[in-house]
């Protein structure tokens, strides 16, 4: 399904052959955003929802959605149609979807922004890993749960690149708890970090009044900068295939590049960065409990999250001498989530609690 300005098309998806194509009057500049569930195609444009079956034929018209509900996605969840605008300020709207008919139920609320990452704060005590080499630094902290790579003290390494891909999981938002936007989750990518400057790539995710809402982001945060992050106008849902990389292009320039193999969209970027050595002498592929300010936000219930192809330079992070393991511990010391071994170049992240 194809959305050209106030136009669907369907077509064919061996010969590409137009199957059958709808067009809609809306004021100038609209365009359809569309969504396929079960074969049936909703979408929205300007003020109007419609829904069309897999053979063009038109399910239900509703001109009731608001006025300033200018989107750039929709969705259904069960039986609920949501609306959400993807810009500065996200509003959300649901339509509960009865007997083929939308029937506004009005919620408007902010939806997700990507949230200030803050590195580990707790001192790293090493541990030799006997099975393997490089040797595994144990680094319990509030934030982080996955790997870097690093150098040895004597010979340092400054990374030129960092990159992984993974599937956006399906988090277990509690429906119950409709009120809950607390619980969130973000991964990404990244040089520097580790009680240094950061250029990094990736997803941020949180359960927002019981369903689960995905922002891309990138960020650079150089010294204390409290405007380090940036909104990636794209869409991504759950089960969407990602790759991400962070390159260093030398003199504090960066390439940050993310795409979404699902859909077809590639994301790319040069931005200015931190100047430091020690800005590039850690590689990361991470999962994060993204911090609020000095509050720290539940941990929703990813369940397990799976990082490949996470290599630096080209290469496995095994690769090199010596690793971080980042575990996420809570004040009690109680393990929130934790990275399995790396083999080769993939891990797995589980979630074991909250808070």
């Amino acid at each position: 399904y194809i959305n050209s300005g106030t136009t669907i098309y369907a077509l064919d998806k061996t010969t590409g052959n137009e199957l059958w194509h709808q067009t809609k009057t809306a004021s100038s500049g609209k365009q359809f955003f569309l969504t396929v569930i079960n074969n049936v195609v909703y979408a929205k444009l300007d003020t109007t929802v419609y829904a069309f079956d897999s053979s063009g034929t038109q399910l239900f018209e509703d001109t009731t959605v608001a006025t300033n509900a200018i989107t750039d996605e929709i969705y259904v969840n069960g039986d609920t149609l949501f609306i959400q605008k993807a810009e500065v300020g996200h509003v959300l709207y649901a339509y509960s979807l009865t007997q083929g008919q939308a029937t506004p139920t009005p919620t408007e609320t902010q939806t997700a922004t990507p949230t200030e990452t803050s590195t580990p704060e707790q001192s790293p005590t090493s541990t030799p890993d006997t099975g393997t080499k490089p040797e595994i630094t144990e680094y319990p902290n509030l934030y982080w749960a996955g790997y870097g790579a690093k150098g040895t003290k004597e010979k340092p390494i400054n990374f030129s690149e960092v990159t992984a891909s993974w599937e956006i999981p399906s988090l277990k938002c509690n429906l119950r708890n409709f009120m809950d936007n607390s619980s969130k989750v973000a991964y990404w990518v990244g040089l520097g970090g580790v009680q240094t400057d950061i250029a990094q790539i990736g997803v941020f995710s949180q359960c927002l009044y019981g369903v689960p809402v995905h922002t891309l982001a990138w960020e650079v945060i150089v010294g204390k900068s409290d405007k380090a992050k940036h909104e990636i106008k794209y869409n991504s849902r759950a089960n969407d295939n990602m790759f991400a990389k962070v390159k260093s292009l030398g003199k504090g320039e960066y390439l940050l590049e993310l795409t979404n193999n699902t859909r077809g969209w590639i994301f790319s970027k040069k931005v200015k960065g931190s100047t430091k050595t020690s800005a590039t002498q850690t590689a990361e592929c991470i999962l994060e409990a993204p911090p609020k300010g000095k509050k720290i936000d539940p941990l929703v219930n990813f369940g397990t999250m799976k990082f490949q192809n996470c290599k630096a330079d080209g290469k496995s992070l095994l690769t090199f001498p010596e690793l971080y393991r980042f575990n996420i511990v809570n004040s009690r010391n109680e393990i929130l989530a934790e990275p399995s071994d790396i083999v080769e170049s993939l891990f797995v992240v589980y979630w074991r609690r909250e808070k």
